[in-house]
């Protein structure tokens, strides 16, 4: 995921707890509500489109390499045999088509990898007066190799295909969708209370606001939820959740929004402690990517007294 949607998508979550701690606020303005149905519809089409967006491809695209090389082994084979039969028919524009070693299809893109073996496969199979020594055996082997591959490739296309349409382009659908709900909900909300109520309205606006420090960076961002708050309490967010890597010593504490960060990690997988005085703590196992902040929210429960 870019790294502005993953900080547009903590902007989401502000918001989503402010209005949580503001219910009472927002329910007097009934315009509202169905923007924050959209908001809260855009948080969970990003999540679901993030985990496509994860999808692995790479066994299905080591699929694709190793039936690839299959073939253009498997296609030299068969060219080397029929070469010296066209060298001594004289056929030069048939060992231009066969005078190649197996990269010459590997190494080519996947559609021409193809091409390049449909067309030595056609020359032989095409001219059986010249190739005498080719059997239909031959033939046969050849095209099982080439539609193997085919098959393969389209897989590998379908995949991709579906990894980007329902990850990449779904996420930046639903971030539009959010985006136009949250500048609405801004705007409900400001005309409402900012002549009576202004230090509430800046609240919000600190919420939207778009923390672009460690962009660019490896790292891990958390936003610290209070599982039980008590009651009359006017926010579930919590201030000073202190976030640990285990094995690089590293913490840091939330801010007034809840949200922390750590970044400049190298990439590895960590025990990520994540505590409060008075809460119980949690500890998670997380692989943190080169180039990626991982989001995380982490909802803490109260030790009961």
């Amino acid at each position: 995921m870019k790294k502005i949607f993953i900080w547009r998508l903590i902007n989401f979550f502000r918001v989503k707890n402010f209005i949580g701690s503001n219910q009472a606020k927002f329910d007097a303005i009934p315009t509202e509500a169905g923007e924050i149905v959209k908001l809260e519809a855009a948080i969970v089409e990003i999540q679901v489109a993030e985990d496509k967006q994860e999808t692995d491809t790479t066994g299905i695209t080591k699929e694709v390499e190793a039936a690839k090389q299959i073939m253009a082994d498997t296609m030299i084979i068969y060219a080397k045999k029929g070469l010296p039969m066209a060298r001594l028919a004289g056929k030069t524009e048939f060992v231009k088509i066969l005078e190649h070693k197996p990269y010459f299809i590997y190494r080519a893109s996947k559609a021409t990898a193809l091409s390049r073996a449909r067309i030595m496969k056609n020359t032989l199979a095409g001219n059986l007066t010249v190739f005498s020594n080719i059997k239909p055996a031959d033939i046969a082997d050849m095209d099982a190799v080439i539609l193997a591959y085919d098959e393969v490739k389209v897989d590998t296309q379908d995949a991709i295909g579906a990894k980007k349409e329902d990850g990449t382009e779904a996420i930046y659908a639903a971030y539009v969708k959010g985006n136009a709900a949250l500048k609405n909900i801004y705007d409900f909300f400001y005309g409402e209370y900012q002549k009576n109520e202004p230090e509430l309205v800046k609240k919000l606006a600190d919420c939207m606001v778009v923390d672009k420090t460690g962009v660019h960076h490896t790292g891990i961002t958390a936003l610290f939820l209070d599982g039980n708050p008590p009651v009359g309490s006017i926010t579930n967010l919590i201030q000073n959740g202190v976030i640990k890597i285990m094995e690089l010593n590293k913490q840091a504490l939330s801010d007034i929004n809840g949200v922390v960060s750590i970044i400049k990690i190298k990439p590895g997988t960590y025990h990520i402690e994540f505590s409060k005085a008075g809460f119980i703590s949690q500890t998670l196992i997380v692989k943190i990517k080169r180039g990626k902040i991982i989001t995380l929210e982490i909802t803490l429960v109260r030790v009961a007294s």
